[in-house]
């Protein structure tokens, strides 16, 4: 089912929201956001397009608030696409998946929720590479490191 600015109370629904809906909603860009509503019992809540991912991308980048804990499946042509957060504003988060495995090829790309609420705006696709989750981490602790150690120096300069 897909409604406007509405909610379900008992089965899944594709809701379009504005800044009419009802519980105070803030659209995440623009004038509209999409809300996924899953429920577990009472199916998926799915948004799809099938069209040709451009030759030249490497991820496909979405704005998207978790509403709850969600399963939010990214899909394309059946394959799932892990995706992580790249950037984090207030209200939402900027997620990205690896595509560059199926760039130039045309086939449905989907966004799944399975047992939660979640809202998704902004979809498309990008040259940029998804940074590796990996290496953001161990940037991150090599800088709290460098950070820790020169605190260390700086301590025992003060008490010396």
């Amino acid at each position: 089912m897909v409604v406007y600015d509405s909610k379900s109370l008992t089965g899944s629904v594709i809701s379009v929201n504005d800044t009419k809906f009802l519980y105070g909603f803030t659209p995440l860009d623009g004038d509209y956001s999409v809300g996924l509503e899953g429920r577990l019992g009472a199916g998926d809540a799915t948004i799809g397009q099938t069209g040709l991912i451009p030759s030249d991308s490497f991820s496909v980048v979405f704005l998207f608030r978790d509403e709850y804990v969600s399963r939010l499946d990214v899909s394309f042509k059946g394959n799932i696409l892990p995706y992580s957060v790249i950037w984090s504003e207030p209200g939402f988060d900027i997620c990205s998946a690896d595509i560059a495995r199926f760039a130039g090829q045309t086939g449905e790309l989907r966004f799944t929720e399975n047992s939660a609420c979640n809202v998704l705006d902004d979809i498309y696709f990008s040259a940029d590479a998804v940074p590796e989750p990996g290496t953001v981490g161990l940037f991150a602790m090599g800088a709290l490191a460098m950070a820790g150690r020169f605190w260390c120096r700086t301590t025992r300069s003060v008490m010396n």
